[in-house]
């Protein structure tokens, strides 16, 4: 699998920025959104048991896409030193 990672062209937290920075995310995402997808349409269907999956926005591609992904995720416990609490 060869999936190409994005960068933001912005950095910090989304929920802190202010909406005058808010704006340009919001078009710069929208913008890279059409690619992103075929993007990962390629690396989907690169998957054996995949081949055929099409991003067409149904119920059953998102089922699919959800198998798919929980097949390339794996989990572990987290240690308690390094979970961190949000208070808002």
């Amino acid at each position: 699998m060869n999936y190409k990672i994005v960068q933001p062209p912005f950095t910090g937290k989304l929920r802190d920025m202010p909406a005058e920075k808010l704006r340009p995310y919001c078009q710069w995402f929208l913008g890279i959104m059409e690619t992103r997808i075929e993007e990962l349409t390629k690396v989907v269907n690169e998957t054996s048991g995949f081949e055929v999956w099409k991003d067409d926005y149904t119920p059953k591609s998102l089922e699919v896409l959800g198998q798919w992904f929980a097949q390339q995720v794996e989990s572990k416990p987290k240690v308690q030193e390094k979970v961190q609490f949000s208070t808002g």
